[in-house]
């Protein structure tokens, strides 16, 4: 785990995302834009290929607090149960992060609307396709 904690904060460094706190085996991070996150969950993807692991992505935009050392807010919650929703090796992305995508080099394939465990309504889920 510690070669693929490494191998996942070297990529976050390099894309200026930040850290916010480890879940399990995996990281929540916030990033200053949704392009940066996209390339960054592509490159963490690549990285642990090497060592023999998968990840699965889940990215989701929205407001947070940071309450002492917790982190609260829908937005986290939403992010976790998109990135439940990733299939092995797979960038999954809310309606929300797909409406701010502005490179044309970022294309997604629909996987439809879901219903993510404790959050109200169902949210359209799209699936990094090529980048």
């Amino acid at each position: 785990m510690n070669h693929y904690y490494a191998a996942v904060r070297r990529e976050l460094h390099k894309a200026g995302g930040i850290e916010i706190m480890t879940t399990g085996d995996g990281i929540l991070a916030r990033f200053s834009g949704p392009e940066r996150a996209i390339r960054c969950s592509t490159a963490i993807r690549g990285s642990v290929r090497t060592l023999g692991l998968e990840t699965r992505a889940g990215l989701h935009t929205g407001e947070y607090e940071l309450i002492g050392e917790e982190v609260v807010g829908l937005a986290i919650h939403i992010a976790a149960r998109v990135a439940a929703k990733a299939a092995p090796s797979e960038v999954l992305v809310s309606s929300r992060v797909k409406e701010l995508v502005t490179d044309q080099v970022f294309r997604f394939k629909d996987r439809g609307a879901h219903k993510l465990m404790g959050v109200p309504d169902r949210w359209r889920l799209y699936a990094l396709e090529h980048y």
